[in-house]
């Protein structure tokens, strides 16, 4: 991000002090700040945070009658989903039925971050999601629905309105007390007990781009 093009920006610098076309590298005058670690560190949800933001997504507001949620109640499904297959939002928002193999326990997607160049991405699901969709299919599935959106209201919003999807789920992260938590967070967390749990960094490296992860 910013730290890779400060980077290349001070090498081009330094490339134009040696042929003399500059007597001096200006990135080292702080013209742009010295971004600490601190600054540019990648927060990721622990297993404790994501249980605290999903006991939030299900509070209801008090004093009502109709016993209404506190958040829109498409929250829960797509912050499970998040959680267990490290989607990006945009592509939880865009997960249909028919990307699920219930058969082979599978997620199909094909991200639209990169989806000019990127092959189809196949995400095994653990028994707790496999478990959660069916239950959730129950309750949601419409054969009449085209194409079927696993969260219709969820991916009508986040076309239109992002970065109204964004604050949302930043306002529900602060009543949770993580303020520098977004939804990717919960990509971070994915890839974190991915390697936690042994399985090789190179299994989740992108097809398309050896030289970073699938889930970053």
């Amino acid at each position: 991000g910013i730290r890779q093009l400060q980077n290349a920006t001070s090498a081009f610098f330094n490339f134009c002090v040696g042929t003399d076309i500059l007597t001096r590298n200006p990135i080292n005058i702080q013209i742009l700040p010295n971004l600490t670690r601190e600054k540019i560190r990648r927060y990721h949800f622990t297993n404790e945070q994501y249980q605290r933001i999903l006991r939030e997504c299900d509070a209801l507001v008090p004093g009502t009658r109709t016993n209404r949620r506190r958040h829109n109640h498409y929250w829960k499904p797509a912050i499970t989903i998040g959680w267990h297959t490290g989607l990006r939002i945009s592509d939880v928002g865009n997960l249909i039925w028919s990307c699920i193999n219930w058969d082979e326990g599978t997620i199909t997607v094909r991200p639209i971050k990169k989806r000019r160049y990127a092959e189809e991405l196949i995400i095994p699901m653990d028994p707790d999601l496999d478990d959660y969709l069916l239950q959730y299919r129950k309750l949601n599935y419409n054969p009449r629905d085209i194409p079927g959106y696993l969260l219709p209201l969820f991916h009508g919003k986040y076309v239109h309105a992002p970065t109204a999807v964004d604050l949302e789920f930043r306002a529900i992260c602060d009543t949770c007390n993580l303020p520098n938590h977004s939804f990717h967070s919960l990509r971070h967390g994915f890839v974190t007990r991915l390697i936690n749990s042994g399985v090789d960094p190179i299994t989740i490296m992108d097809p398309a781009d050896p030289t970073r992860s699938l889930l970053m």
